[in-house]
């Protein structure tokens, strides 16, 4: 990050290393919700929608939160482009699962086309049985990277420094959210993940 002019913070702690990283059943079942719920919010009409919660039987795999959405005929203009990001946490999760052989430090959109042919297409069964969860290790490396960039672009933001364009704040809280998610931090739900930096 310093070779790209982004200030980093040497004092923040590591993270903790004794973490528990969820199965690779329920990472699957974590990456379809997400997935259908970001095709509802980037327009899916109302029955593809259906026809994917059918097609996985996903309705178990939804938070409280994502059931509201899904349920909504007609979600505001707001909601629809606060759940569009989770594309990005579908993606950081089939990363995790081996489904996207590397992720680059580049923080940058992902191809949502990707994920989409390549969850809704499939099945639960399927997934499960070609996704090989990553190591520990390279997991937490990359949530450390995260977590640092996380808190170097928000004391920017306090501190009015730019922050190269290919940071994206949004795609760097998704990542951090689910990774945390991901690796049991502080053993919370979804719907109530903390992101702390």
């Amino acid at each position: 990050m310093k070779n790209l002019g982004i200030k980093t913070n040497s004092y923040l702690p590591p993270l903790e290393e004794n973490v528990s990283i969820k199965s690779k059943e329920e990472l699957v079942e974590r990456l379809i919700a997400l997935t259908i719920v970001t095709a509802k919010a980037l327009d899916a009409p109302n029955d593809k929608v259906e026809k994917f919660i059918r097609n996985f039987n996903a309705n178990r795999f939804f938070t409280q939160s994502e059931k509201r959405f899904i349920l909504n005929p007609n979600p505001s203009l707001e909601e629809s482009n606060l759940f569009s990001w989770n594309v990005e946490a579908a993606w950081i999760l089939m990363w995790t699962l081996g489904l996207v052989p590397h992720i680059e430090n580049e923080i940058i959109e992902c191809d949502a086309d990707y994920v989409f042919m390549n969850i809704l297409s499939s099945s639960q069964g399927a997934l499960i049985a070609k996704s090989n969860v990553r190591k520990k290790e390279e997991i937490l490396d990359y949530l450390d990277y995260i977590y640092r960039l996380h808190w170097a672009i928000k004391d920017s933001s306090v501190k009015g420094r730019t922050i190269p364009l290919m940071f994206n704040y949004n795609i760097v809280f998704e990542r951090h959210y689910t990774l945390n998610w991901a690796t049991s931090y502080l053993e919370q739900s979804w719907d109530d993940m903390k992101v702390n930096t």
